[in-house]
């Protein structure tokens, strides 16, 4: 195993990809990364990586792709992120990465998949997020987000995936997911969110829905059997009761 030599900010500002995933490279991102000004990708996922991620990267102003996921990167979630606006791929999963999201991740505007998954994020999960017009892939699986779903979700037309089991949401679901129409993979199970689920009719192309362990009450929902494509339910472990809907999937 060995470190990335500092000696890599003297690569050639020409460079556009520098792929260093699945390695045995340890130790800190050099700090001169942020001398690589022309870089559009940057991956350094499944490594032995460790420390914060350094400010350098928030320089890189033309970055469209920055995996870093799948190490043990600590310290505050990087608000300087907010300064690759031309970013549609971020995977910061399965580190060691606190604090609250950004509120100037926002300004990518062109992000497409959002994955911070297995972190230890705390705080609310902000509604700017989803002002981000381009957003289609939202995973904020096991971390320990507080406060609820915010209403917001709605702006995000396009988005066809949320994930944010195994955290301590609650709150209702709020009505304005039914105009995700595009949404195909809802996975919210293990929060607090409670309440009567809200009916989701207009998500017809819905795949997969887990919204067990949590505390939602009410009929089961009708409308779940006009969802034709649905692969995937779990209801389990809710209070819901009356009768289960008999036509469709079940």
């Amino acid at each position: 195993m060995r470190n990335i030599p500092s000696s890599i900010a003297n690569l050639s500002t020409n460079l556009l990809h520098l792929y260093l995933g699945e390695n045995q490279l340890f130790g800190s991102i050099p700090s001169g990364i942020g001398n690589l000004h022309n870089l559009t990708a940057l991956t350094m996922d499944s490594n032995f990586m460790i420390g914060r991620i350094p400010e350098g990267i928030g320089k890189l102003n033309k970055l469209q792709l920055l995996h870093l996921h799948k190490k043990i990167f600590a310290g505050e979630f990087p608000s300087f992120i907010g300064n690759n606006t031309q970013l549609f791929s971020l995977f910061l999963g399965k580190n060691n990465l606190e604090g609250s999201i950004p509120s100037t991740m926002e300004n990518c505007q062109q992000l497409s998949k959002l994955d911070v998954a297995f972190n230890s994020l705390n705080g609310y999960l902000p509604g700017k997020i989803f002002r981000i017009a381009a957003l289609q892939f939202l995973n904020l699986e096991a971390n320990s987000l507080v406060g609820s779903l915010p209403r917001e979700v709605g702006n995000s037309k396009g988005l066809q995936t949320i994930i944010v089991s195994n955290n301590k949401l609650s709150g209702e679901i709020p009505n304005s997911l039914d105009n995700c129409h595009t949404l195909e993979i809802l996975l919210i199970h293990s929060n607090f969110f409670h309440g009567t689920f809200p009916s989701l009719s207009s998500l017809k192309g819905m795949l997969q829905m887990g919204i067990s362990c949590n505390n939602f009450s009410g009929l089961t929902p009708e409308y779940l059997e006009k969802l034709r494509h649905l692969q995937y339910l779990n209801l389990s472990y809710n209070n819901f009761e009356g009768e289960v809907p008999q036509e469709g999937i079940f």
